[in-house]
């Protein structure tokens, strides 16, 4: 009598884990199903294709230059298109420093364009371009979206983008600098700086015939002198050969001999 009791209720325990099993089966098959169905729309409703592409940040050339870049990607679905395949398409643009790119669902993708900072200018094979605050060149100059007036560096190698100009440019950059904050007088008659010769930086000023070398790097304090002395020099000697502001503490000229 125990042991059919037992068998009973065995029966009915192992009945009833049956039943649970099936049904959690059953929901289980049916959330899949629905995960399945519900990717399936995700990834096939037109209501998910790229509509738009909303581009911020950067001047308006560049914003409708960018645009022309990723229009190509409107239209395709937005859990589909690839982030990294827009930002590399966008990055392409010689002015796009750094590009974020992000999903607005349903079907909006958002580009924020960090644009290089122009800084300088520098001609190359009489050939004038822009370049950043890191040496880089980023264009032509013509590209420009606003003018940009400061000198142009110039004494640079024929390979456009080799380090070796690279580091010129650098050491242009901080010496003009370093003009700037000596004298902005000084700086903002300055038509181009030569850096050819890293031992004898050469400056051409807008007014002055005859240039003037500043040796390793700007003496501010010879630049300074020089300033105060520019009229009663240019009075006394017609015709310069060059001015030396490259040795500590003095102001030197080099009147021209004859046949110079």
């Amino acid at each position: 009598m125990g042991v059919r009791r037992y068998k009973s209720s065995r029966h009915r325990q192992v009945v009833k884990l049956a039943g649970y099993v099936a049904l959690y089966a059953a929901l289980a098959g049916s959330l899949a199903l629905g995960v399945v169905r519900l990717y399936e729309h995700f990834m096939t409703s037109p209501k998910f294709n790229i509509a738009n592409i909303s581009i911020h940040g950067g001047s308006e050339s560049t914003r409708l230059a960018l645009a022309d870049r990723v229009e190509g990607f409107v239209g395709n679905n937005i859990f589909r298109c690839d982030l990294m395949a827009i930002k590399a398409a966008a990055s392409g643009h010689a002015w796009a420093g750094d590009v974020m790119v992000a999903r607005e669902l349903p079907n909006r993708l958002r580009l924020v364009v960090n644009e290089r900072r122009a800084v300088g200018l520098v001609r190359v094979r009489n050939l004038v371009f822009v370049v950043d605050e890191f040496g880089q060149i980023i264009d032509e100059a013509h590209s420009l979206p606003k003018f940009l007036d400061v000198p142009v560096i110039v004494g640079l190698k024929p390979e456009i983008h080799s380090s070796e100009n690279r580091q010129l440019i650098i050491n242009g950059l901080a010496a003009l600098e370093t003009i700037k904050q000596t004298s902005l007088i000084f700086w903002g008659n300055i038509e181009t700086l030569d850096v050819a010769d890293a031992n004898n930086l050469v400056v051409q000023l807008t007014h002055e015939k005859s240039p003037i070398h500043l040796g390793a790097y700007p003496i501010s304090a010879n630049i300074n002198h020089y300033l105060l002395i520019a009229d009663h020099i240019a009075e006394k000697y017609a015709n310069l050969a060059y001015v030396e502001l490259g040795f500590a503490e003095q102001v030197s000229i080099m009147p021209q001999t004859a046949g110079m």
